[in-house]
């Protein structure tokens, strides 16, 4: 019985020996297979990092040339509305020698007392204060209108956002009503 035992065993052995030596092969190839996926998974990883970081740099490019734009587009602005704020500046002050030089020969060449020149003058004066005046008050007032649209405007979002919170109570407890 013994022999016949041996022959047994030896016998099971010799057929379980390939499946031991598949079931290596099996786990050898399945720890080849993890590394492969974990080289490739880290290869791709630096692919996109790689890529990431010349997506980040072509966007700091692109930023740093439209901020550009925006600063030299602002800068040209700036220089037209000086060079126009002087060149009013420059026109206002002609104008205001041509008709101070006007009314002066007016005055010398119609008016001949000095009494009559003086009152001419002081005519002038007072018709240029007068017209100052008007064109300030309608300033004033155009100022006061926009002043007033502001403040009607923030009025009106402000009754509007009562308007919507009160809207909201009502709805809500509308729906408190009707769940059980």
């Amino acid at each position: 019985m013994s022999n016949e035992y041996r022959l047994r065993c030896n016998a099971y052995a010799a057929l379980d020996q390939p499946l031991i030596l598949s079931s290596v092969a099996e786990i050898s190839r399945r720890s080849e297979v993890r590394a492969a996926i974990a080289i490739q998974s880290h290869w791709r990883a630096f692919i996109v990092r790689r890529n990431v970081e010349s997506l980040v740099s072509a966007c700091s490019v692109m930023q740093s040339g439209f901020r550009g734009h925006c600063g030299r587009k602002r800068a040209r602005k700036l220089e037209a509305r000086a060079s126009s704020t002087c060149r009013e500046r420059y026109f206002r002050h002609a104008a205001l020698q041509i008709q101070r030089r006007w009314r002066g020969y007016v005055s010398r060449k119609r008016v001949h007392c000095f009494d009559v020149r003086r009152q001419y003058l002081s005519a002038v004066g007072v018709a240029g204060q007068q017209l100052l005046s008007r064109q300030t008050k309608a300033f004033e007032h155009k100022v006061h209108i926009q002043v007033s649209c502001k403040v009607l405007r923030s009025h009106v979002v402000y009754i509007f956002q009562i308007l919507t919170a009160k809207m909201d109570e009502v709805f809500q407890m509308d729906n408190d009503k009707r769940t059980p």
